[in-house]
């Protein structure tokens, strides 16, 4: 199941996995998706894909010009497979320092 990440916004997520027990894979791709996925993943999600932003300067500069954010973010996507959890994250920044 492929679905946008509006119903995070719109409050209508667990009513869509409620139809989804059977879905081998369940995808929420879009710009709303950029959030720490653990609970997500928790529920069903299998992927979440939006964008990561590399330069905040840039993107608030061309956010406030209404232009263009593209050349300052990056597309993005996460699988509960291979993503570690929020503790391991948090965890690995604690050892760096």
């Amino acid at each position: 199941m492929l679905s946008t990440s509006t119903v995070l916004l719109n409050d209508t997520l667990e009513r869509i996995l409620s139809h989804c027990r059977a879905a081998q894979r369940v995808s929420l791709i879009g710009p709303g998706a950029g959030c720490l996925p653990d609970p997500l993943f928790a529920r069903g999600v299998t992927l979440l894909g939006g964008s990561w932003i590399v330069d905040a300067q840039g993107f608030k500069d061309a956010l406030a010009a209404g232009t263009s954010w593209s050349p300052f973010a990056r597309k993005v996507a996460i699988t509960r497979e291979g993503y570690p959890g929020a503790q391991a994250l948090l965890a690995r920044r604690s050892v760096q320092g």
